[in-house]
């Protein structure tokens, strides 16, 4: 039997990307973060470990909401910057975490739209991370990476 006037809609394109292990950045280093754990994937053409970790593809045109959030073990001095950016090297979220007293470790989150008008120059986003004063690494505990179509 059905409900009389049930919605039916389509699943909606989305990858939660992890890291399965800790990842230490070096110091005064940027790096793409690649990711090695798929928690969420509606679409799994939108992410792979394997091929190119560090993207996630878009598949749609449309309005996404793009979210990190990296777990760090803290140091006083660290200084951290957190970015989301596409494949124009436009960076459509940042974040910025400068080391303080605080006892234990720190989350830095970075949350950014990006609108895709059009897949033929195979469009993505990826995660960069850049860190001074010291080498740390981020946590595998809290670590991931959202991308979600919206519409």
């Amino acid at each position: 039997s059905t409900f009389a006037g049930a919605l039916s809609l389509p699943a909606v394109a989305a990858v939660r990307a992890q890291v399965t292990s800790d990842l230490a950045i070096p110091n005064g280093s940027t790096t793409a973060i690649a990711w090695t754990a798929i928690a969420i994937a509606t679409n799994s053409s939108m992410f792979s470990t394997t091929t190119d970790p560090t993207q996630v593809k878009f598949q749609s045109t449309g309005v996404y909401l793009c979210h990190v959030g990296l777990r760090f073990n803290t140091a006083e001095s660290t200084i951290y910057t957190v970015s989301i950016e596409d494949s124009s090297a436009t960076i459509i979220a940042l974040s910025r975490w400068r080391g303080s007293s605080v006892a234990g470790n720190v989350t830095v989150e970075a949350t950014g739209l990006k609108y895709v008008d059009t897949l033929a120059s195979a469009p993505w986003v990826r995660v960069i991370v850049a860190v001074a004063n010291s080498t740390n690494s981020i946590e595998n505990t809290a670590s991931h990476f959202d991308v979600v179509k919206l519409r």
